[in-house]
């Protein structure tokens, strides 16, 4: 993009930031110009933990908010719900859970969201699924 006078596309903000690369508001869905930010990811995916489904499916682009912004992303982790291998099965929910309980910590500093407590329940719960 960079490369090409005019152009426009999209990348992470997390890309974004490390690279130097310039970035432009949007107009979220309640008509305010919002520019990414960690604050703006955290907003609108609150905003989405309000009506998400248990099975955590949903698109969080265009939430309703002031300080929404309005192109976010959620990452999922695909995770069989049995395992033959006990010692296995413990690596992958510790993995797992880490990633959206302790690991969080982390978030901010790499230019990424915390997940917000009610996802984070919902994970909790889809978790102790795993057999």
């Amino acid at each position: 993009m960079k490369q090409t006078p005019g152009a426009i596309g999209y990348v992470e903000l997390a890309y974004a930031e490390t690279n130097k690369m310039a970035y432009a508001q949007l107009r979220n869905k309640d008509g305010k110009f919002v520019y990414p930010s960690v604050a703006a990811a955290t907003f609108a995916a609150t905003n989405a933990a309000k009506d998400m489904p248990e099975d955590t499916r949903v698109s969080i682009v265009e939430k309703p908010g002031d300080q929404s912004y309005g192109i976010v992303g959620i990452s999922w982790a695909l995770v069989n719900t049995k395992y033959a291998d006990a010692d296995k099965k413990q690596a992958i929910i510790d993995l797992i859970k880490w990633a959206y309980r302790d690991g969080q910590q982390y978030s901010e500093a790499l230019t990424y969201a915390k997940i917000p407590e009610d996802i984070a329940k919902i994970n909790d719960k889809n978790i102790a699924k795993v057999k």
